[in-house]
């Protein structure tokens, strides 16, 4: 080796040591610690959580929270996996994280009295509210001012023969509420989609189909866009005028479900192999497909979520920003795809198996791309309302002493 390419490593090798960054303080302790809690039983040190990823307001078994000290999480991208990343932040009041996103309304519609249930935000400051006994019958629509404190009644919910279902589904656009809800008449259940003018008036049927009930026919994803209302079912997507006129289901989109619209995906909820591992947007005909390994339980336009065996994990679509959620030796047990493919609602009961407590029974909001954690301030069992589909901005439930927190989730940058 010559005199000047030995000084020339040199250099090279002290520049890179200064630039590297700083270890963690206990990584070699942290990875032991890792690699000793692989191997125990999982079942014996889990933190009993449900995640509620804000599809329909359904939860299941995640653990988003850690039992113990914090553990350096484990990052899934291929390249860089063994490295350990510096935790989330700690819980903060949902009201002090987000104060531009969060509001506090009474539960009572003002003037009429009436108990309502929020069901989307028309604009940054209406909300669409329905009256009636709970969620179960609606029989009102409401457009409720939460700036100036007043309500109008939009519509009375047409209900022709025995109603099934009551209005689901909610959606707005192009100046117009739609919805749908499936009614029998002469022993033939129908299902029927309405819309209403966001101006008042008398509300339309826009299509009606038979409901068969040996096949997945319920309307999922409901979205009015381009003079039209689209919507998936099992067999596919379909869209109709949004005046009225017959439903027709899209070329080449058989076995595929509306994830967000634009985009569709196979295979759907239910099927056993990954859900929306293959994406397609039906205006450009992009594809996105991604590789999961058998971990990831569902895939959403960005966000993929799912289990090693010992933590819950989540990572981009295309293989970045992997990294484990708080928590570990879970199932997370669930299909359902984060709020604006951006947020996971989590509730932590007092239940727990090791005995010990890293946060306390309530509600929490984890944001996946700043990973920072909001306390809503609710105790498991509060009645939560959640959203109608994963691409609602609003997130809604009960405080309690008669108010609702509404969380407009599109105002989280």
């Amino acid at each position: 080796m010559t005199d000047q390419l030995e000084e020339t490593l040199k250099t090279t090798l002290g520049t890179a040591s200064r630039r590297a960054p700083e270890p963690w303080p206990d990584l070699l302790r942290q990875v032991e610690r890792r690699h000793r809690r692989r191997r125990v039983n999982r079942a014996g040190t889990a933190l009993v959580t449900v995640i509620a990823l804000v599809g329909g307001g359904i939860t299941a078994g995640q653990a988003l929270f850690q039992s113990g000290p914090p553990e350096p999480q484990r990052v899934v991208s291929p390249a860089d996996a063994s490295l350990p990343t510096p935790p989330p932040e700690q819980p903060v009041p949902v009201g002090s994280l987000w104060p531009q996103a969060v509001r506090s309304v009474p539960d009572t519609l003002p003037g009429d009295g009436r108990k309502y249930v929020p069901r989307l935000l028309v604009d940054d400051h209406t909300l669409l509210a329905t009256t009636g006994s709970g969620s179960e019958k609606v029989d009102e629509l409401w457009l409720y001012d939460v700036e100036k404190a007043r309500a109008n009644r939009l519509a009375t919910v047409p209900s022709a023969g025995d109603v099934t279902i009551s209005a689901s589904g909610f959606t707005s656009g192009e100046g117009r509420i739609a919805w749908w809800q499936s009614v029998k008449t002469q022993n033939v259940e129908v299902t029927e989609i309405w819309a209403v003018p966001l101006t008042g008036g008398e509300p339309r049927v826009v299509t009606r189909a038979p409901t068969d009930p040996q096949a997945d026919t319920r309307i999922e994803s409901l979205t009015i866009t381009g003079g039209k209302v689209v919507w998936s079912t099992g067999s596919g997507v379909y869209e109709a005028p949004l005046a009225g006129g017959t439903a027709r289901l899209l070329p080449d989109t058989e076995g595929h479900h509306i994830v967000r619209w634009p985009w569709i995906g196979t295979p759907g909820i239910a099927s056993t192999r990954v859900p929306f591992k293959v994406l397609r947007n039906v205006r450009t005909g992009e594809r996105r497909d991604t590789k999961p390994t058998s971990e990831l339980l569902a895939c959403g336009v960005t966000w993929c979520a799912g289990s090693d065996g010992v933590s819950d994990i989540v990572q981009r679509r295309d293989g970045t920003k992997g990294h484990t959620v708080l928590g570990g030796g879970s199932d997370m047990g669930t299909k359902n795809l984060p709020g604006l493919d951006r947020f996971l609602f989590a509730v932590v009961p007092a239940r727990l198996l090791n005995g010990r407590q890293p946060f306390p029974p309530g509600t929490y909001l984890y944001d996946l791309e700043t990973r920072k954690i909001a306390d809503l301030g609710v105790t498991p069992t509060s009645n939560r309302t959640g959203l109608s589909d994963p691409g609602a901005r609003l997130y809604s439930y009960a405080q309690g002493e008669g108010r609702y927190a509404l969380i407009d989730l599109a105002k989280i940058k």
